[in-house]
């Protein structure tokens, strides 16, 4: 009886594993799907304005450029002391 039961449990785990590899392809299909109506409608070059990075950052209308990341140092008054 042992050997049933085993036969039983591969078979439904067997079972199991297929539908969700079912369901996992159509979760995969419907997000790529998504994705794509997204990119769509960011248009070219797949960033909207909130996304730009450091690298694609536009010039302040004050003509004084983008601002940039940069490197810093706090120092702490007291320490001088």
């Amino acid at each position: 009886m042992k050997g049933e039961d085993q036969a039983n449990l591969k078979a439904k785990i067997e079972a199991l594993t297929k539908e969700m590899y079912s369901i996992s392809t159509r979760l995969y299909s419907e997000a790529s799907k998504k994705a794509g109506e997204q990119q769509q409608a960011q248009g070219p070059g797949g960033q909207g304005p909130q996304d730009a990075g450091p690298e694609e950052a536009q010039p302040q209308e004050n003509g004084k450029g983008a601002y940039r990341d940069a490197d810093y140092k706090i120092v702490d008054e007291d320490e001088k002391k």
